[in-house]
């Protein structure tokens, strides 16, 4: 039995299907565990794992929003609206895979690993920050007017739990070459 440290970074890849999850970019983070190796052969090993993924990802800009997300404003229903403003959608999980390991090689090892894992989300929120004006258009050129004005800048300063929106477990298959 060998126990171990590992460490990297994750770049994630957040995708959504409606337009609201549209044009998201990595929220990289230090992705970290520990791991045992339990020899089963000389060059076949059973590599159990529990490592701390942080995933998500950020926009900045113009972003469309559903009109109920502004209290106080009353549009007809299925309107969307625009702001300029940052969002970082937080997700972390703890992950739990178990790999096999063949390793081969005289003065150079070499290593392909594989196998199932679990994931458990252990925090999911977005943290949004800045202040802008409403537009009924993603180019902002048609503001949010009342009366002929147009409404005052709304502050996106806010941090939203969504760990009940979201899969608080994942399965998969994870693999590695080295």
């Amino acid at each position: 039995l060998q126990v171990g440290a590992k460490a990297g970074i994750s770049i994630p890849n957040l995708k959504g299907n409606s337009e609201q999850s549209k044009g998201y970019t990595s929220r990289e983070g230090v992705y970290a565990g520990l791991v045992a190796t339990y020899h089963i052969t000389p060059s076949l090993y059973l590599q159990p794992e529990i490592n701390f993924s942080p995933q998500g990802g950020q926009r900045t800009g113009m972003q469309q929003l559903p009109a109920d997300a502004i209290e106080g404003i009353s549009l007809p229903p299925g309107v969307n609206l625009y702001a300029n403003f940052k969002n970082v959608t937080i997700l972390n999980y703890l992950e739990i895979p178990v790999l096999a390991k063949l390793l081969w090689g005289h003065k150079v090892k070499y290593y392909a690993c594989a196998g199932p894992h679990v994931a458990f989300l252990i925090e999911a929120k977005t943290k949004t920050s800045g202040s802008s004006l409403l537009y009924l258009d993603a180019g902002g050129a048609i503001p949010l007017v009342e009366n002929g004005t147009p409404l005052p800048a709304v502050s996106f300063n806010s941090t939203t739990n969504i760990k009940e929106s979201i899969k608080t477990v994942n399965a998969g298959v994870q693999g590695g070459l080295g």
